[in-house]
């Protein structure tokens, strides 16, 4: 159903129906933890709900008695007047909500530096000072000295510091705020490429490199994250240095928070444990969410009982790190599985003394003034290590005076310390430093001092789980687990900061505010009054033209859609705002199903809104054409010269409509353009944004009607209306119709003479056929020659040939080989194949026979010959029934062992535009195109994926990258990889020295043990001992060997949820070993097997093939999951080789249904989805194509909605939705200009 009217009092209409349905009853919102996470949450939510009109009841269950989290306040000497931060000490000023904060409070901010003049600050690497600087000296000559000493280092980094953390801003504004997934936020920043790798590995590529790093840069990292440069990942290190206008709240930063959750009017239970979420028992109606109730205890009393909440809520925010939790979740509470983020344990150790720190500690000579505070880093041949370990011989972070201060028993002015370490400090150590023998209660007198002098008047200590570990990776946890139920503490492996955190809670507001006022839907119900909706055009259709681009000429975006202009959070800024309209009742079934999968929502958050900042760099203009068509159109700014995207207004749309819009278009334009109100202009003064200087605007489909485009729903649609589908049913219609004309291209390509026919030994099959010759550019076969000979000899020692000859000339000969892809179609008697000639092209002929008789006669031919070659072995030897099961797996026939298959729709599929916005930028950058070039220099690239299940995690090896070593300190290269014992280990096998197995520690990146399985006989594969065994601390895993463990020549091996054992042979035989895996998948070089593994007949009826042995006679008969031929004579002419699969994966979780196979060959990533394998669909398959070859590629863990892909020098996720049915446009794909594509040539 359309919606008719204008769009302000639509939007008006809109607004008002939802204030009436969200005010029927309260919305009952409870947070679990009071730090900076919740206590924004609360904030921000009670913000957002008084903008909305939402009522909201919001309740905070905090296990301590403070608010404020790791922000801990204590006061020296237990007086009052003298507060000192325990944790989260500083903020900057970048910190938007934390600094915003503090005004709207009206709290006092003190500096971080109470240091006085002469005062002295220095890093120090364990045996040197290798940077100080004074208080008091002039900034020109530390500056002057630190370009003396490390060159442009320092101003590189300072620039690199403020582009990333730029970047990162881009997350609290629209359209980036508010997100849903923070994996895909980083992949549509860019950030995903900084975080990948470690921070000595980022500041080496962008050229920052030298002693800068490991003396100035990894003290920062250590400071502020305990960690070293080469074990935290790029944008942390960033972020660490990022310590410019270093403030603090006097009296306390908790107080930011204390105050957010008193201004939020929640109700704050202190000293409240959650023990259990849990859904309520009563039954909601179809459709209506859940509801949750919560059991709490006392935290002060170990023994108390837990007791569940009166209130069941409509949301429910965990705001602290679940590991820590201990919160016990009811089944199908947690969709999606919470990643384990491990934690560095910091010893805080706070003290007061009367004594300075000692010079020749550090190593200083005789009489130097001692240094006030000292940060560290590694010495220069100290290895960089992990976790509590990487601290090296320095033994501590760093030693900070704080402020001197007045000991109120002496009156004497002392030194207020603060020391971050790995480890507690001893006695021992602060006497060191200090040069008075602390006594081992550490306060009062030293013994040996007949001053009775304390050394240490005021002591304490503490440890927190300060900052998570953060290894490089490229996906993160998202905040939404379940329908109702949100995640904050997934930003710590991004960025843990007080404000990230402050970040998260507020984003996590910011979508439940935005679901309770169904904005989610997409409904028309526009903004906030901070994103007011100013004007509107309520229907038409969105197309993006490419009237020069070899994409194709048209596609269609959104078939229902409304065009607004919007205002934003900046003065004199507005947003042009196509947004989709949904059909009646669709919107709540997209809910539903969003709320079942949250990850869909989540990786295609903007799929039914398209937003463009409203510049006159748009060229937006109308157009109103002969017959009442009015159009409006702007530029595709990240499109190719000419694309231009189309608003083309439904029949019901006014003209004055249009030009009232068209007039709103052109004030904004001028405020932005001149800072000031467009009321301030005369009416000669917009002109300027007419653009009369601009092309017409092309027609938005070369099918010049517009009511035939709105009824097709993609380009690809548009595209088989013009052309046959490569099916093979619409295929047939051109073999069997009257013989069409093939291009002279597609003639003259196949009329080179073939090679001259080797002498045949014997002749296998003889037979008269059709030839036809696929022709990629229609994308059909034309036939070439109606009355050919095609014959299939031996002539060699296992070597066998085709030969096609016509009349009048011999069109084809070739050695009959398993990769010409044979396929045969007994429903329309073909034979197609594939045939690389000398010349490097490849091309797809079919052969079509007279009768079944016929094509069963050449089939038998081509099986011998292919089977012959491959096993060297005679096909007589072999028993008819062995010779019928070959015969059959390469038939193109559905599965008749195969369970029934419920019918399921079509996965809608949306233009490679939209499916690719935020992934991978199409737009050529030339940085971008030297930093590829520089990446490929050195030959080394990434070579294996790992897809962690325990962690959700993604880890990828590249030699230039981690540098994987042996335990002797051998560089390699991993030949396969195998996560192990909950994701902390990872199990290798050299490609040099397949003899060996190596575990590496992943928490401390290095390899750790290695074994030697045998002297001589290689590994061949390993696998867990389980299915999910990597998720369990199990330390056994499976491995063959040529002939140890079985007794034959086995390659591959796979595991199942029970422990059963698949072992396949490069013979092609796949065997079942020890007594629910049912579906077996097997990899060859061009097509994929898959074997259903239960019995269907017989005394061992519904037993798998791993329980019980099958029958001879009932042997399970193989689908065959290969790329049409057609489809191999594209991928070819593409890219110049031929299919090659990388190991075919299934998506998999614990309890999730196998329903997806993933594999990839060349550039091109390939889903097939099973149940249309199952049900005998042809080319139930979709492909994605990159611009670089697909290393390796996996499923997400627990989904087969996102595809992990490693390319050479990256990794990215992508949507699975966002591959696309095998077309021309597709295969083609939209590649991105290198500099060699670029010619100085008009169009």
């Amino acid at each position: 159903m359309r919606l008719p009217g204008l769009g302000l009092a639509l939007a008006a209409a809109a607004a008002a129906a939802t204030q009436a349905s969200v005010g029927d009853r309260v919305k009952n919102v409870v947070i679990i933890g009071a730090g900076a996470a919740g206590s924004s949450a609360a904030y921000h939510l009670q913000k957002y709900a008084a903008e909305e009109g939402l009522p909201i009841n919001i309740t905070i269950l905090e296990k301590t008695e403070h608010v404020g989290g790791r922000t801990v306040t204590v006061n020296a000497y237990d007086d009052p007047s003298l507060p000192v931060e325990q944790g989260a000490s500083i903020f900057v000023t970048v910190n938007h909500i934390l600094h915003n904060a503090t005004r709207d409070f009206d709290l006092p901010l003190a500096g971080m530096s109470d240091n006085e003049p002469g005062d002295v600050t220095a890093i120090w690497n364990g045996d040197d000072i290798v940077w100080q600087s004074e208080e008091g000296s002039s900034w020109w000559w530390d500056v002057a000295r630190m370009w003396w000493r490390y060159g442009l280092a320092p101003y590189r980094a300072v620039r690199l510091v403020k582009e990333v953390v730029g970047t990162f801003l881009h997350l609290y504004e629209e359209p980036h705020f508010p997100f849903r997934s923070l994996t895909q936020r980083a992949f549509e920043l860019g950030l995903h490429k900084v975080t990948a790798v470690t921070g000595e590995q980022f500041l080496a590529e962008k050229n920052v490199k030298g002693g800068f790093t490991t003396d100035i840069m990894q003290a920062a990292t250590r400071v502020n994250y305990a960690s070293n440069l080469a074990h935290i990942h790029g944008l942390e290190a960033m972020v660490s240095f990022a310590a410019e206008g270093a403030i603090a709240v006097a009296g306390g930063n908790w107080q930011i928070f204390d105050k957010m959750v008193r201004a939020s009017g929640a109700s704050l239970l202190r000293n409240t444990t959650v023990a259990s979420i849990a859904f309520t028992k009563d039954d909601a109606k179809p459709g209506d969410p859940r509801k949750y109730v919560l059991s709490t205890k006392d935290a002060g009393r170990q023994t108390a009982e837990a007791k569940e909440l009166a209130t069941a809520f409509d949301n429910v925010i965990i705001a602290s790190p679940w590991q820590y939790s201990d919160i016990d979740a009811a089944e199908g509470v947690i969709k999606h599985r919470i990643d384990e983020i491990p934690y560095m344990k910091l010893h805080v150790t706070l003290f007061t003394s009367p004594f300075k720190l000692r010079p020749d500690f550090f190593k200083l000579a005789p009489g130097s003034k001692a240094p006030s505070n000292v940060y560290t880093t590694l010495g220069p041949n100290e290895k960089a290590k992990q976790g509590p370990d990487g601290v090296g011989k320095t033994g501590f972070y760093s030693i900070s005076t704080l402020r001197r201060v007045v000991n109120p028993k002496t009156q004497k002015r002392e030194f207020l310390y603060k020391i971050f370490s790995a480890e507690a400090v001893t006695p021992t150590f602060l006497s060191d430093i200090l040069g008075a023998r602390v006594p081992d209660t550490f306060l009062g007198p030293s013994k040996d001092d007949a001053a009775s002098v304390e050394p240490i008047s005021w002591y304490c200590p503490h440890w927190f789980h300060s900052y998570p570990i953060e290894l490089p990776r490229v996906t993160f946890q998202d905040p939404i687990l379940g329908r109702g139920l949100y995640y904050t503490s997934g930003i710590e492996s991004f960025i843990s900061t007080m404000e990230t955190s402050a970040l998260m809670g507020m984003n996590v507001a910011r979508l439940i505010a935005d679901d309770v006022a169904g904005k989610r839907l997409g409904k028309l119900i526009f903004g906030s009054s901070a994103q007011e909706s100013l004007i509107e055009l309520p229907q038409g259709q969105l197309y993006l033209v490419r009237p020069l681009s070899p994409k194709g000429y048209s596609e269609l975006i959104f078939k229902d859609s409304a065009i607004r202009i919007r205002r934003t959070n900046q003065d004199f800024h507005y947003q042009l705002v196509v947004q989709r309209v949904f059909e009646e009742g669709e919107a709540e079934l997209l809910a539903e199903e969003e709320g079942e999968d949250a990850e869909i929502d989540a990786l295609a958050a903007e799929r039914d809104e398209k937003t463009f900042l409203l510049d006159e760099a748009l060229r937006f203009r109308a157009e109103f054409r002969e017959g009442g068509e009015k159009v409006l159109a702007w530029r595709d700014l990240s499109g190719d010269t000419g694309d231009v995207y189309e608003f083309v207004c439904d029949a019901q749309v006014s003209e004055s409509q249009v030009q009232q819009f068209v007039r709103a278009a052109k004030e904004c334009q001028y405020e932005r353009k001149y800072r000031k109100p467009h009321t301030t202009a005369a009416d000669d003064d917009f002109e300027q944004f007419e653009f009369h200087e601009e092309n017409p605007i092309p027609p938005a489909s070369p099918l010049s009607s517009p009511t035939l485009t709105r009824s097709i729903e993609s380009v690809d649609e548009m595209y088989k209306q013009r052309t046959p589908a490569n099916s093979s049913a619409k295929r047939s219609d051109a073999v069997v119709a009257d013989p069409v004309t093939p291009e002279k291209s597609v003639v003259k390509s196949a009329a080179a003479s073939p090679e001259a026919p080797p002498k045949p030994i014997e002749i296998y099959a003889a037979v008269t056929a059709e030839l036809h010759l696929f022709d990629p550019q229609p994308g059909h076969f034309v036939m070439v020659d109606d009355s050919v000979i095609a014959t299939v000899s031996e002539v060699g020692k296992w070597e066998y040939w085709l030969q096609i000859d016509g009349k009048e000339k011999s069109w084809l000969g070739t050695p009959v080989v398993a990769e010409f892809n044979p396929v045969f179609d007994f429903e329309y008697l073909s034979f197609v194949f594939n045939h690389f000639s000398n010349d490097g092209s490849a091309r797809s002929w079919l052969l079509r026979f007279k009768d079944q008789p016929t094509l069963e006669n050449f089939q038998q031919a081509v099986m011998q010959a292919i089977w012959e070659r491959l096993n060297e072995t005679k096909w007589t030897k072999i028993q008819e029934k062995e010779r019928e099961y070959v015969l059959d797996s390469f038939a193109d026939l559905n599965m008749e062992d195969a369970p029934p298959v419920e019918e399921e729709e079509e996965e809608e599929e949306r233009p490679d535009e939209e499916e690719d916005e935020g992934i991978r930028s199409e737009e050529y950058d030339s940085e971008e195109d030297e930093e590829a070039a520089e990446e490929r220099k050195d030959g080394e690239v990434n070579s294996q994926l790992a897809v962690g299940y325990k962690h959700d995690r993604s880890f990828v090896f590249s030699t230039n990258i981690s540098k994987v070593m042996t335990p002797k300190g051998k560089l390699m290269s991993p030949k396969k990889v195998m996560l192990h014992s909950e994701d902390r280990d990872m199990i290798i096998q050299n490609n040099i020295d397949p003899t060996k197995l190596y575990r590496m520690d992943l928490e401390y990146g290095k390899v750790v043990d290695e074994w030697n399985v045998h002297d001589d006989i290689p590994v061949v594969n390993f696998a867990p001992e389980n299915k999910f065994a990597q998720m369990t601390g199990e330390q056994t895993f499976l491995g063959v060997s040529n002939n140890a463990l079985y007794r034959n020549d086995f390659s591959a091996l796979a595991t199942t949820e029970k422990g059963y054992i698949a072992v396949a042979s490069n013979k092609g035989d796949i065997r079942l070993f020890d007594p629910d895996g049912r579906w077996i998948l097997g990899t060859t070089k061009n097509y994929l097997l898959l074997v259903d593994a239960q019995q269907k007949d017989g005394k061992n009826q519904g037993k798998l093939g791993f329980e019980k042995p099958f029958a001879a006679d009932s042997k399970p008969h193989p689908k065959r999951l290969a790329l049409t031929p057609e489809h191999v004579a594209q991928f070819y002419h593409e890219t110049g080789k031929p299919i090659s699969f990388t190991p075919a994966k299934f998506n998999t979780g614990e309890g999730t249904e196998e329903t997806s196979i993933i594999t990839a060959t060349g550039p091109y990533i390939i889903e097939w989805n099973l149940k249309r394998v199952l049900r005998g669909v042809k080319g139930a398959y979709k492909i994605k194509r990159y611009v670089e070859e697909v290393k390796a590629d996996d499923f997400k863990f627990g989904s087969d909605k996102n595809v992990i892909v490693a390319l050479p020098n990256e990794v990215n996720m992508v949507a699975k939705q966002s591959l696309r049915k095998p077309t021309r446009e597709s295969i083609i794909g939209n590649m991105p200009l290198g500099k060699d594509d670029i010619v100085n040539s008009p169009y």
